[in-house]
């Protein structure tokens, strides 16, 4: 019996999910495959790049529905107007420092920030996350 999606598929669709371009829900629609198998497919590879200590950071593109998707992937347009807000506040005369040292201070942050951001998802939880499962 012939797998519903191969070792490329799973690995591809685990990217772009972890880079949080778009939901289950919208992968799902997306490939005509019901949500379970794309599910267990994003926790089975994502366990694999875990393991091997491939990180995958998100992205500002995201996409809420399988016709925004469809329309980026035809047309290479943004799925929102809407500018960046690094890209409109992070001129050195507003954030008070140097480019370089606004990336660093950022790049510093995240860390704690995603950390903060699961201690809150594990409170709302009220639980231990499931391995292979993507916080929202």
């Amino acid at each position: 019996m012939r797998p519903l999606l191969t070792d490329t598929d799973r690995v591809v669709l685990t990217l772009v999910y972890l880079r949080q371009h778009c939901s289950q829900k919208v992968l799902s629609e997306l490939l005509e495959i019901n949500s379970h198998s794309i599910g267990e497919a994003i926790a089975d590879t994502r366990q694999l790049f875990d393991e091997h200590g491939h990180t995958i950071s998100p992205t500002t593109v995201r996409f809420t529905t399988v016709a925004a998707l469809a329309r980026f992937l035809a047309t290479g347009a943004s799925p929102t107007a809407r500018p960046a807000v690094p890209a409109l506040l992070s001129d050195p005369s507003l954030t008070g420092m140097p480019r370089p040292q606004l990336t660093a201070l950022i790049e510093r942050l995240s860390i704690h920030q995603a950390a903060q951001a699961e201690r809150r998802l594990h409170h709302r939880r009220g639980g231990e996350r499931l391995p292979g499962v993507q916080p929202r």
